[in-house]
């Protein structure tokens, strides 16, 4: 409400996005929103590319130039003549996104790693096995043998192998000049510094990139780079294997421990069992032994009884 008139306004831009209100009595002429209604109808932004004349609904335009957006931010300039002024466009690449890119894959596999070393982990500050703090997963295998291959993975220079061929594929970077190094822990640190100056220093992002991953080949896709080695580990992980017949390490031992599990709970159904039965065996056995002993005291009593009148008779 604008000064006493209602105004509507369209979030979408560009000429085909018009507004328009009907209604079948005369509530739309009684809002002011009838025949009286004052509207301003949307345009198209025109601009001019390399001699092409060009439009657009919105002023962000994402299709004029391949791989980058382009802003309007208001009128050309004129010329003295009266012509619009040519606008210079330097196109430069942002790097911000690369550098947040290596910085998210860090923090996963730190998360990853942490999680790992916690629960892996062996107490070695007392002998006491009742004091001491391990993880949960201190003996088992797999998981032990997950950290050990994500962090020789994190420790190696980005140099790949061509599965077929057996050629050495180097992209000319390794994880030590982007700034990548790893701690005794197995624990990923990333120096922005290094890694802004890898950047800068004229490698390209496309080479950066295929540092971290890319493929070749046309009909067989080879898959190359730093993070190739993890995506595989963690694939025989969380992954079926159908040609070995394997759900994945993970869902492997699941289903082994489910299975452990429920003969573990059948055994004690059993053990339950067995004890209710021999718990009322003895219950009937003691009864019985009872009800003997009352009447073994009975007998005695009885027996008493006549030693006593034997005794007064005499």
């Amino acid at each position: 409400m604008v000064a006493n008139h209602l105004v509507l306004s369209s979030v979408a831009t560009g000429k085909d996005n018009t507004i328009s209100v009907s209604s079948t009595d005369g509530t739309a002429d009684s809002l002011g929103l009838g025949s009286q209604a004052h509207s301003v109808a949307g345009q198209d932004a025109v601009y001019n590319i390399d001699g092409y004349d060009l439009t657009s609904a919105s002023n962000t335009i994402t299709n004029a130039i391949n791989g980058a957006t382009v802003t309007l931010t208001g009128l050309s300039a004129k010329e003295a003549d009266g012509t619009l002024a040519d606008t210079t466009l330097n196109v430069t690449h942002d790097t911000t996104y690369l550098e947040a890119a290596v910085e998210n894959f860090v923090n996963k596999y730190n998360a990853t790693m942490k999680y790992l070393n916690d629960y892996t982990k062996i107490d070695t500050s007392t002998e006491d096995l009742d004091e001491k703090k391990n993880g949960v997963l201190e003996d088992d295998s797999a998981a032990s043998r997950l950290k050990s291959e994500l962090a020789r993975l994190a420790v190696s220079l980005g140099v790949d192998t061509n599965s077929k061929t057996g050629e050495k594929i180097n992209s000319g970077l390794t994880s030590g000049q982007l700034g990548i190094s790893v701690d005794r822990d197995g624990i990923m640190s990333i120096d922005a510094e290094k890694l802004a100056k890898a950047i800068d220093n004229g490698n390209g992002i496309e080479t950066i990139k295929n540092f971290f991953y890319n493929t070749t080949g046309r009909i067989s896709k080879e898959e190359h780079g730093y993070v190739t080695g993890f995506l595989a580990t963690i694939k025989t992980y969380t992954e079926p294997d159908y040609v070995h017949n394997t759900k994945g390490i993970i869902n492997d031992k699941l289903d082994m421990n489910a299975k452990e599990i429920s003969n573990l709970n059948s055994d004690v159904t059993d053990l339950e069992t067995r004890l209710a039965e021999k718990r009322e065996s003895l219950i009937n056995q003691y009864s019985a032994v009872d009800a003997a002993m009352e009447k073994a005291e009975a007998m005695l009593k009885q027996i008493d009884d006549w030693f006593k009148t034997d005794d007064n008779n005499k």
